[in-house]
């Protein structure tokens, strides 16, 4: 009878490692799906990058052809303000002579 329980115990072990092995390889195999699964995730994400990094390049080649002919026509600007101060200096003291010949012919 000792032997009878011995070879019960030795199945009933034996059983208990074959389920706590399939649960590990359940576990293994659902972590390696996983691993998949978002392994294809991060290759879309990299080629949407990639398309994106373009995209970008694009508008930051624009952006800076923008920002020169802004400077360019900041440049501009400047230089007819400048022109255009140096021209109301003019009027101004124009302004103020013919005031002063105004006072002079009223004054005869």
């Amino acid at each position: 009878k000792s032997f009878l329980e011995l070879i019960k115990l030795y199945t009933s072990m034996v059983g208990m490692k074959v389920d706590a092995l399939e649960d590990q390889k359940d576990r293994l195999t659902n972590g390696l799906e996983k691993l998949r699964a978002t392994s294809e995730q991060v290759a879309g994400l990299e080629e949407e990058l990639k398309e994106k990094a373009v995209v970008v390049a694009e508008k930051a080649a624009a952006a800076d052809v923008f920002a020169k002919e802004v400077g360019e026509k900041k440049a501009t600007v400047e230089e007819e303000s400048a022109k255009a101060a140096v021209e109301a200096e003019k009027c101004a003291k124009i302004a103020k002579d013919v005031s002063i010949q105004q006072a002079d012919c009223e004054k005869d």
